[in-house]
């Protein structure tokens, strides 16, 4: 109890809140179908429940001062609707394909019940056999990450997600030092709660991340050591 109370009190006037936001429900979320990093909309819900989470935020007294996103519309959607709730209608948003979501390759627009995948941490979805004139396949855009979506064409495990998107998350998103908010994906989000929260391999199927559901976290630094502990 007395480690945890100095600890709290070393980080008062230097800490700030990370909050973690999947984006609403999609689209494809409704129908139960793999979208990774295919473009897809909101549903009327999605939107709805991104506004009142604005307003939630408000109501809990933070005010994120940038906002960083995937490239996909679903999630920069979700951003601007967040936004408009917040005091600071002009935040910035910051948007980069390392947020994007985790692509599934072959299984980009198939229904989830009839190609179920219940992958492990190092599992890339199956190589299923496939036209590659599919019509889906064909619009997945590359988000400017043309080299790097030519090494994963066949979909990405969530090591994958985890080496693309947490080395950004320390160079890029913590170095802002300030309230902030990510606005992204379920694996994407699920590669960085099991990183801060030391979770297994093994474990990680306990993380759950709701879409509109925020996951809040104070951000400090004790003796030049980053602490990032879970608060909400």
């Amino acid at each position: 109890m007395t480690l945890i109370l100095v600890i709290y009190m070393l980080c008062i006037g230097k800490s700030f809140k990370l909050i973690l936001v999947r984006h609403g429900i999609s689209k494809w979320n409704a129908q139960n179908v793999y979208t990774g990093w295919y473009n897809i909309g909101l549903t009327d819900t999605g939107i709805e429940k991104s506004s009142y989470l604005g307003s939630y935020l408000n109501q809990l007294g933070y005010h994120p001062e940038i906002i960083y996103t995937s490239k996909q519309i679903r999630a920069i959607h979700t951003s601007k609707v967040i936004r408009e709730k917040l005091p600071n209608k002009h935040i910035p948003i910051i948007s980069n394909w390392r947020l994007n979501e985790r692509h599934y390759g072959m299984l980009t627009g198939l229904d989830k019940d009839k190609y179920p995948f219940a992958s492990r941490y190092y599992e890339i979805p199956p190589k299923i056999k496939r036209n590659y004139n599919d019509p889906i396949l064909k619009m997945i855009p590359s988000y400017s990450a043309d080299e790097y979506l030519n090494n994963i064409k066949y979909g990405e495990s969530l090591y994958d997600v985890h080496k693309r998107f947490i080395p950004y998350f320390y160079n890029t998103i913590i170095p802002f030092n300030k309230d902030m908010l990510i606005v992204s994906h379920k694996n994407t989000l699920k590669t960085l709660v099991k990183h801060i929260e030391h979770i297994s391999d093994e474990d990680d199927d306990i993380i759950d991340i709701d879409n509109s559901s925020p996951i809040i976290y104070d951000v400090c630094y004790i003796s030049g050591e980053l602490q990032i502990n879970r608060i909400k």
